[in-house]
């Protein structure tokens, strides 16, 4: 459907009730591998233009798989880029504002497939989850959906709130406890490219200044494969995951059902 790419020819504007006798109904020509689902058949293409308001996002970088839209990030009309994903969210990350709310935030992502990170990524949520999309979501998902850091892609966590290293509007937020923090990494395939600048994928900072306002950081990592893209001529080793400058009693870091080569855990 995305390839119609109906929003540039047609206005319209659908609420979450519309009307089947007063639709538009497409065809989908392409086989299971390219869609990634059965080819759909006089399907109501304005099914997939109702807006998504919501914090778990699904990403398919797959050609006939997402497209960036306002309206995209559910199961059946997903994202293509995890940088449009992350601002269709709709919790704010943690402000000024809200530190202190006791607001809930949890953000998931999930892989249809297919999903690239191609910027450095930077969250306060309570949770942070990256996952796979399951056969009871998609029939024809993978065993593990796979994501791509590109050239610039990798993500940051530490037991240091970001309002408490950066002044915002000039105020000075240190002497605030952080909001402790879980992140979590599940069923996916990690794939390294060739052209990626940084030398890890994950970094967990630990700020010695924040001894008595940080925030506990936990990471789990559980069945992952992390592979070297098969264009690289020679392997080369790679930190997984990195620490700076160190591990500490605040920081939980569990790895379980990890299976690569030529990937390490840099720090102490």
């Amino acid at each position: 459907m995305n390839i119609l790419n109906i929003r540039s020819h047609i206005l319209f504007d659908i609420t979450t009730f519309t009307n089947p006798d007063n639709a538009m109904y497409g065809t989908e020509y392409k086989l299971i591998d390219e869609l990634y689902h059965i080819p759909l058949i006089d399907y109501n293409l304005l099914e997939r233009y109702i807006y998504y308001p919501n914090d778990t996002m699904y990403v398919s970088s797959r050609k006939w798989g997402g497209v960036d839209t306002e309206e995209c990030g559910d199961i059946n009309s997903t994202c293509n880029s995890f940088e449009h994903a992350v601002l269709k969210q709709t919790t704010a990350d943690r402000t000024p504002t809200n530190l202190q709310s006791g607001q809930h935030i949890v953000y998931t992502f999930i892989s249809v497939c297919e999903m690239h990170v191609n910027q450095p990524y930077r969250t306060e949520a309570d949770i942070f989850m990256l996952d796979e999309a399951t056969t009871d979501e998609i029939s024809e998902a993978t065993e593990h959906g796979s994501v791509y850091f590109d050239e610039n892609g990798e993500m940051e966590f530490s037991n240091q709130d970001y309002l408490q290293i950066k002044k915002i509007g000039g105020v000075d937020y240190s002497s605030i406890k952080g909001v402790n923090q879980i992140v979590r990494f599940h069923s996916i395939n990690i794939v390294h490219i060739t052209t990626k600048q940084a030398k890890y994928l994950l970094k967990l900072v630990e700020s010695k200044d924040q001894i008595n306002y940080g925030r506990n950081l936990e990471l789990t990592i559980e069945n992952w494969t992390f592979l070297q893209n098969i264009t690289l001529d020679k392997a080369t080793n790679f930190s997984l995951l990195r620490t700076e400058p160190f591990l500490s009693l605040r920081m939980n870091v569990s790895i379980f059902n990890f299976k690569g080569y030529n990937a390490y855990i840099e720090g102490t």
